[in-house]
């Protein structure tokens, strides 16, 4: 994981559309003002570039012609790899840069070993036509964004994973700023000309003479069955997916295991590329957590904690973070204790480790400023009261209770990837809203519903979730969001998801209760949904 940023001086454009944003840009060459002092990410910019990626950072820069020049920079958070690579890595013979950020944990083209970014960047460097630039990223699985330039066709190319997992705003020239910059984070300075960039390829052409930079933008489409069909996000008809009944319970199993087998090997996935990590750094102990879990005592992530217990060594401890903005009396709290006695019956011989993060009010004014600028360019009062739980959950700062007696001890997490329930409720209709549309509009508008929200969750979601948790060094993974966790439940009829006829805590999200049921959380099986702003008690924060 990476923070990553870049800009491109001295260019200029009519209208241009990426995605769903229409922005102006109209930059005159004519009063092109020096950009030396001002390209470089100002000192907010830098900070937050740090703390995403405390392992290392590095600038590159590389002169377009007389008048225009780029600036790239990044920053790095290693957890794969035999070693620390390169960050942005520039390649001396082409002057080719890639500042990249997210994890590859598949592709079509060849096996990836040891650093999934020296992996692509070897791919762009072999495989440099325009074509085969948007088939290999076309074919790359997992979270990720890059920046990535070619200097020889003075090109310059910004993409985001289909779901948008990965945070990448991005900035346009304008009457005032002749300049094009994309970055993980936005400057604190002139915040309000920056966009979150959709999901997609993009590329910046430069036509350069001596005097002028004309800039062509383009939209490449998606090469691979995949994200083609996650662009889409159709259900198959009822005669494909075979709608089937409550009542066909052997059927409605069969399709039930399929899912949760996806979900199983995106859990898989998502620890196997950072298994090597403890044994690089001599000074981790033996006690220090490598993975977290955002733990809100809720189905979705107790889940994950049963499922993180199959993949890992059961020497391995697991933190838990449980956040709480109500002097250690919320409902999340009171749900994560609960929780946390249900997972340890059902994996023996593991250690977790429950962090109690109580957050009190002069310390959200403390923060406030500062998670205000990393939600940018979410401003509303849910965003607020979303992003301030997940940091003080992401910082991992609080207190653990040893044998389950006072007093209690502060307590720190090490772990450097947090494993987060996001996209849980989006597919399995597990939002109250979801329900509401069913009983006035019917199945159909719930599952059109549930599209829209999976379509949108890269502007709603997952770039301000990004932000915030690796604000902190900590890589968030989201494995209801993998790509065939995704595509298996489009490959059902919603019936089979969620059976939103039947109460609440027990229809929502059906097929990951009976997943819990059989894995043994019997009380997690039937726990009603609370978001995270009202079950930590954050929505109660006076503004």
């Amino acid at each position: 994981m990476c923070g990553i940023f870049a800009a491109l001086e001295g260019v200029s454009g009519a209208q241009i559309h990426v995605g769903e944003i229409l922005l102006s840009g109209g930059g005159s060459l004519n009063h092109l003002r020096s950009m030396r002092g001002d390209l470089m990410p100002d000192s907010s910019v830098n900070v937050a570039l740090a703390r995403r990626g405390p392992d290392k950072r590095g600038v590159c820069e590389r002169t377009v012609n007389s008048s225009t020049r780029l600036v790239m920079q990044s920053s790095l958070l290693q957890t794969r790899g035999t070693g620390l690579t390169a960050t942005p890595m520039c390649d001396r013979e082409t002057q080719n840069v890639l500042a990249f950020n997210g994890e590859i944990y598949k592709s079509d083209i060849t096996p990836i070993m040891g650093s999934d970014t020296l992996w692509l960047f070897h791919q762009l460097l072999a495989h440099c036509e325009e074509q085969n630039i948007v088939h290999t990223l076309s074919t790359l699985r997992g979270p990720w964004s890059l920046i990535y330039w070619q200097a020889a066709d003075k090109r310059l190319w910004v993409a985001k994973d289909i779901l948008g997992r990965r945070s990448l705003l991005v900035h346009f020239p304008n009457e005032d700023e002749n300049y094009f910059a994309a970055s993980s984070v936005v400057p604190w300075k002139h915040r309000e000309n920056w966009s979150d960039i959709a999901p997609g390829i993009y590329s910046l052409q430069m036509k350069t003479g001596d005097h002028n930079a004309i800039t062509q933008w383009k939209n490449h489409k998606w090469v691979d069955f995949i994200p083609v069909t996650l662009a889409r996000f159709k259900r198959k008809n009822d005669d494909e997916s075979r709608n089937i009944t409550v009542g066909d319970q052997n059927e409605t199993h069969i399709l039930h295991y399929k899912i949760w087998g996806t979900l199983d090997e995106a859990v898989h996935t998502r620890t196997v590329h950072s298994a090597c990590f403890k044994r690089r750094h001599q000074d981790v102990r033996s006690s220090d957590a490598l993975f977290g879990v955002l733990f809100s005592g809720g189905l979705d992530s107790v889940l994950l904690c049963t499922l993180l217990h199959r993949h890992l060594p059961p020497e391995q401890v697991i933190d838990l973070c449980s956040v709480c903005f109500d002097s250690g009396d919320s409902p999340d709290r009171k749900a994560a204790r609960m929780a946390l006695r249900e997972v340890e019956q059902v994996s023996p011989g593991r250690k977790w480790r429950l962090i109690e993060i109580d957050v009190c009010a002069k310390e959200v004014e403390s923060a406030r400023q500062h998670v205000c600028s990393l939600l940018y360019p979410s401003d509303s009062k849910m965003d607020f009261n979303i992003g301030i739980a997940l940091w003080f959950a992401a910082r991992g700062r609080g207190f653990i209770n040893l044998k389950h007696t006072l007093p209690r001890i502060p307590y720190t997490s090490k772990a450097r990837v947090l494993f987060s329930g996001q996209g849980a409720d989006e597919l399995f209709a597990g939002y109250s809203r979801h329900r509401t549309v069913y009983q006035t509009f019917g199945e159909k508008a719930a599952d059109e519903c549930i599209r829209k929200e999976i379509l949108r969750l890269w502007r709603r979601n997952m770039g301000r979730d990004d932000r915030i948790i690796s604000d902190h060094g900590r890589e968030a993974r989201f494995p209801y969001l993998d790509e065939n966790v995704v595509l298996s439940t489009l490959a059902v009829s919603f019936s089979t998801l969620a059976d939103l006829r039947l109460p609440q805590g027990v229809g929502d999200k059906i097929c990951l209760r009976i997943l819990a049921s059989h894995t043994g959380l019997l009380s997690t099986a039937c726990r009603a949904k609370r978001a995270i702003q009202f079950g930590s008690r954050a929505s109660s924060l006076h503004h």
